[in-house]
């Protein structure tokens, strides 16, 4: 699934460009910065095991 760039799981959260600030200070390493994907935004990081883990806010 990494080859692919799909990420292995999912988590919706509040804010998601807070959330991307706060974890790129913590030196989380994002392949995919926020971006808008139809009616929501989402990122994808990496969770140090290999794994790509995608961060959602919807927009409704």
């Amino acid at each position: 699934m990494k080859a692919d760039g799909i990420a292995y799981t999912s988590f919706q959260v509040n804010d998601l460009e807070a959330e991307y600030q706060r974890l790129l200070a913590l030196g989380v390493v994002f392949t995919q910065a926020p971006m808008l994907a139809g009616n929501v935004k989402i990122a994808v990081l990496e969770d140090g095991c290999g794994n790509l883990i995608q961060l959602m806010q919807p927009l409704s």
